[in-house]
């Protein structure tokens, strides 16, 4: 009887205890999805239809892509909590994604976060696909990340330095594997940028369709350049009305002094040629001033915050 009642014992208890397993990322096979599972305005051309087959398709409701396993599930779950509160109040998205990835140079990071905000469905319904998308690789020889913004929230965090002040502020956690904390103080850290508004060296930016960053002339500088270009042509007008002896002059003879003006026939001989080659550079940038966003595989706009290894 007591061997059937430890054996009895035995299955309860391994019916109630659970192991936590971390839940894989789900994603779908984007050949098998209409334009291939991307729902934004961005057209799909021979040059970045790789970049897109290349991007995994997730479910843009989930906010926090662990490939790596890095969380447990409740800290995700307090993740997640903190994410929605802040995209509640500020109507922006907020992404974040760990992934162990081969590291070349930073643009090769750039490029998958970036094709990851914008081939999935982030966004959709705001201007520019405004939103943040805090990028973790956690390859072992050089690990890295960087703060990648879209749309408006760049006018808010990629001014006054708070890119890499936020950046800063979560590499020791960041670097000795704390990412929950780490996460945490980041959401923490958008939020308090957030209240104190539109940084202001960004104040007189705003964003083109595309997302990228431009300078505005706003109605104050325009009226000033037209106050001081009205300025100048009565001061003009003005001198000149004032000035009734000046002969004005309607044929070229009039300027000539006839009676010690002496004409000479001269002929002009050519000897050789000689030319000369001048090498004319044009450059451009994007956006305005001192301020740039980068353009994707897209075509649309994104700032990043500089990165960090560690």
């Amino acid at each position: 009887m007591k061997k059937y009642f430890k054996l009895l014992l035995i299955i309860i208890l391994t019916l109630t205890i659970t192991i936590p397993v971390n839940a894989e990322v789900k994603t779908e096979d984007r050949n098998t999805l209409n334009n291939l599972g991307v729902n934004k305005k961005w057209k799909i051309t021979e040059n970045n239809k790789d970049n897109v087959l290349r991007t995994p398709k997730v479910d843009a409701s989930e906010k926090i892509y662990d490939f790596e396993n890095v969380l447990t599930e409740e800290e995700k779950t307090k993740l997640k909590q903190e994410i929605d509160s802040y995209m509640e109040k500020t109507g922006f998205e907020l992404i974040i994604v760990i992934k162990n990835l081969p590291y070349y140079d930073d643009k090769e990071n750039e490029d998958y976060a970036a094709d990851f905000y914008d081939y999935n469905d982030f966004a959709l319904e705001l201007k520019g696909y405004s939103g943040t998308l805090l990028f973790r690789n956690t390859y072992e020889q050089n690990p890295y990340y960087d703060l990648y913004m879209f749309g408006e929230t760049q006018l808010y965090y990629q001014g006054e330095g708070r890119n890499d002040a936020i950046l800063d502020t979560i590499y020791n956690d960041l670097h000795n594997g704390n990412y929950y904390e780490g996460f945490s103080l980041y959401i923490s850290m958008l939020n308090n940028y957030y209240d104190k508004g539109i940084c202001n060296d960004l104040k007189n930016y705003t964003l083109d369709e595309n997302g990228f960053l431009q300078k505005q002339f706003t109605i104050h500088y325009i009226f000033i350049s037209l106050f001081t270009l009205l300025l100048s042509f009565i001061t003009m007008f003005t001198m000149k009305s004032k000035n009734k002896m000046i002969h004005k002059a309607v044929d070229a003879n009039d300027y000539l002094d006839k009676a010690s003006t002496v004409y000479k026939e001269k002929t002009d001989n050519l000897i050789s040629t000689h030319t000369t080659h001048h090498i004319i550079t044009s450059s451009s940038s994007g956006g305005g001033g001192g301020f740039h966003s980068s353009g994707g595989s897209s075509g649309g706009g994104h700032s990043s915050g500089g990165g960090r290894h560690g």
